[in-house]
């Protein structure tokens, strides 16, 4: 019987929810800005990122994480995404041919996007 050693394992084949995040503002009863989070859960296919993804993030002010991958017409341009209970933040993303779309996790250097530090 032939093995796999391949890069991926069969773990990562398999689709994981993910819980992707809208932020809008609404006004209080004494004006004030309040943000109001939007939740809407997914499956999707998680992976690690390359060095060069994580480079290209580092570009713009990010450790990358994650490159999650979603149906398109499931995706509406949310800006945060929670897997495995912690929140990243979705710093780009790109439409596949296939139907799919690539969405990149990551962190904003001093940042935890409200996620528990124990």
């Amino acid at each position: 019987m032939a093995t796999y050693k391949g890069k991926y394992t069969s773990a990562q084949f398999l689709p994981r929810e993910i819980h992707l995040k809208s932020v809008s503002y609404t006004t209080d009863t004494i004006g004030q800005s309040v943000p109001f989070e939007t939740d809407v859960k997914r499956l999707g296919y998680i992976s690690s990122v390359s060095a060069t993804e994580d480079e290209r993030a580092g570009q713009k002010g990010f450790k990358a994480v994650y490159e999650a991958v979603v149906w398109s017409n499931e995706y509406a341009d949310e800006e945060l995404a929670e897997v495995d209970g912690k929140r990243y933040q979705i710093y780009r993303t790109y439409r596949r041919s296939d139907g799919r779309t690539e969405l990149y996790l990551g962190q904003r250097a001093g940042s935890n996007y409200g996620n528990n530090q124990s």
